[in-house]
């Protein structure tokens, strides 16, 4: 038998100028995401809703007497332009709620 010809692969290493740069673009990149994330984040402005303008009141007659496991809650999306004194309601939704008991004999 004869000899076989073995062709030797060479793996092409990076230099290491070339690792610290793709190091230092990713780092930058990333660090200018999260310094973008924070400022959308810290210009946020909460204002504290007044609640005697909601004109929200207590309907005589209603009462709870438990016998039901369904309780429907209505939330409000309610938002006050600078300029204007009335609170603008711009989102509606119904949250359902339904009690399930586990009974065991």
């Amino acid at each position: 038998m004869g000899k076989s010809s073995v062709t030797k692969k060479h793996k092409t290493r990076l230099r290491p100028w070339v690792k610290f740069s793709i190091v230092g673009i990713f780092l930058l990149g990333l660090f200018a995401v999260l310094g973008y994330a924070m400022s959308i984040l810290t210009a946020y402005q909460h204002n504290e809703l007044d609640t005697s303008d909601l004109g929200i009141s207590q309907v005589e007659g209603i009462t709870d007497d438990g016998s039901s496991d369904i309780v429907n809650i209505a939330l409000f999306g309610v938002d006050k332009r600078s300029d204007e004194k009335q609170v603008h309601s711009d989102s509606i939704m119904i949250l359902l709620l339904i009690a399930h008991t586990i009974r065991s004999s």
